[in-house]
């Protein structure tokens, strides 16, 4: 046996405790929170940022959203992450919460943010504005390329004009080498005729 001095729970140090204790009132909110994920999530552990403290922010989740997070769940989702979020939006919605899934470190991760996020009515007026200046901004471009073809058109006229063949300019090349490839051949044939009796 090992050479040990018998101990009793007086002569133990104290272990801080590392469950913190948590305001009545938020207690009830995370327990409702936790019975609602788990209807979709297999809980593995369970993320709660301290009250005295801001969460630390979550790269992934925008920033504005990140000051509003109540908890946050890891774990496995019971069925489709689609079908899954939109059961937890069904029963959130009522509440104004909002749930984020996110995936980490293979694990899937639900935050349950306080708040939603309300979209205000656009009025007609930027509908409007945004219409006249595509329509102007088209316009200016269909009158840009008009006159571009416009003056294609009166320097194929000139060159007709000059008696020129409006396919010349295509044409010049291809005649260039025709002529080069004839007249290497007439050379050709010359020296055959020369060095052959």
């Amino acid at each position: 046996m090992l050479n040990e001095t018998a101990s009793s729970t007086d002569d133990r140090p104290a272990l801080r405790s590392s469950v913190r204790h948590v305001p009545h009132e938020n207690n009830a909110v995370r327990d409702e929170l936790r019975q609602i994920v788990m209807s979709v999530l297999m809980i593995e552990r369970e993320i709660v940022p301290a009250d005295d403290q801001t969460p630390a922010p979550d790269a992934h989740m925008p920033a504005e959203l990140n000051g509003g997070l109540l908890a946050s769940f890891e774990g496995r989702l019971l069925f489709d992450s689609e079908q899954a979020y939109d059961r937890l939006d069904k029963v959130l919605k009522p509440l104004n919460y909002l749930p984020i899934f996110r995936e980490a470190n293979g694990k899937h991760v639900v935050h349950i943010l306080a708040g939603r996020v309300h979209p205000g009515e656009r009025g007609w007026t930027v509908n409007l504005f945004m219409f006249i200046a595509t329509l102007i901004s088209v316009l200016i471009l269909g009158t840009l390329i008009a006159v571009g073809e416009l003056e294609s058109v009166r320097s194929r006229a000139g060159r007709l004009r000059g008696r020129e063949p409006p396919h010349a300019d295509l044409a010049r090349p291809a005649l260039r080498a025709q002529r080069h490839a004839d007249h290497r051949r007439a050379r050709v044939r010359a020296l055959l005729r020369r060095a052959l009796p």
